[in-house]
């Protein structure tokens, strides 16, 4: 296992809490074929470990926000000082890039899906996107029709 840290002594020391918080908290969950590392029950392990190390609040939520924004919800939910702002925050972030993001352009205009094996993948014959999953399964069993877009 490798754990990068930046330069700064504060960020080694959240780095260091946050890695002993994945140790001592309980085994990560399970769901829907992913394993789940950073819930509830990670956080709430991992902001007592900080606070009891004098790490303020503000300086966890932005260690942590900066590597797992996800933290914020539940930093909100445990009651973390400064955690509503901070959320609140990047809620504002996250609609402003919304904003100013372009409209996307289409690429293949809208086209039944025809299916069709290359190699050990399968793709659109019409656009070449390759189709995996839930939607792969989907599309096997009723059909249907996409858009390419780009950015």
């Amino acid at each position: 296992m490798t754990v990068n840290a930046g330069r700064d002594p504060s960020d080694r020391q959240l780095t260091l809490l946050h890695e002993l918080a994945h140790w001592i908290g309980p085994r990560p969950e399970r769901r829907r074929r992913r394993t789940i590392h950073h819930d509830a029950a990670f956080y709430r392990i991992a902001f007592a470990l900080y606070a009891r190390h004098g790490i303020a609040p503000a300086v966890a939520l932005a260690g942590e926000a900066a590597r797992y924004p996800s933290c914020l919800g539940h930093a909100r939910a445990l009651g973390v000082p400064g955690a509503q702002a901070a959320w609140q925050a990047r809620r504002v972030e996250l609609r402003e890039r919304a904003r100013v993001r372009p409209a996307p352009r289409v690429l293949v205009a809208e086209h039944r899906v025809r299916l069709v094996r290359d190699g050990r993948w399968t793709r659109c014959r019409v656009c070449g996107v390759r189709v995996v999953g839930p939607v792969l399964r989907r599309l096997r069993r009723r059909g249907g029709s996409h858009i390419l877009l780009a950015r």
